[in-house]
């Protein structure tokens, strides 16, 4: 964790809280937000081995409400900025949209239809977002 995030903010639990009731394929789509990888190193050692580390990181936006903005990351660092959301549900909320907003080429800009009656995946510049877009990049 890094500067005024710490393993009991009430950031960090919500968000360990809400990776651990995440689908397998969710957890896959957060790992590559965060680190652009599909898979995590097995085990310490490679974790060692590797030089790999995960960051948490508070989010230093203009905004003045944490709430209206989504989580950001730094891939090429396995970095996550998190935005200090009111409730669990708003950190769950905003972490989906961004895990599943074009995690697949890393620029953002193919947002996954979130509504069941949309056709496609997006793109066109037809986003149906009001909020700030985080994203991975490196």
């Amino acid at each position: 964790y890094q500067r005024r995030v710490h393993g009991t903010s009430k950031r960090i639990t919500f968000l360990w809280e809400i990776l651990s009731t995440l689908k397998e394929s969710e957890k896959v789509r957060f790992v590559k937000f965060c680190w652009g990888q599909e898979r995590l190193p097995a085990n310490d050692e490679e974790f060692t081995r590797t030089q790999t580390r995960f960051m948490i990181k508070p989010a230093n936006y203009s905004s003045s409400n944490p709430d209206m903005t989504l989580p950001k990351a730094d891939t090429c660092f396995f970095n996550l900025e998190l935005p200090d959301y009111s409730t669990r549900d708003k950190l769950r909320e905003k972490l989906l949209i961004a895990i599943n907003t074009d995690c697949d080429s890393m620029n953002a800009e193919d947002p996954i239809a979130l509504d069941p009656n949309h056709e496609g995946r997006g793109g066109g510049g037809d986003s149906s977002f009001d909020t700030d877009r985080g994203g991975g990049g490196g």
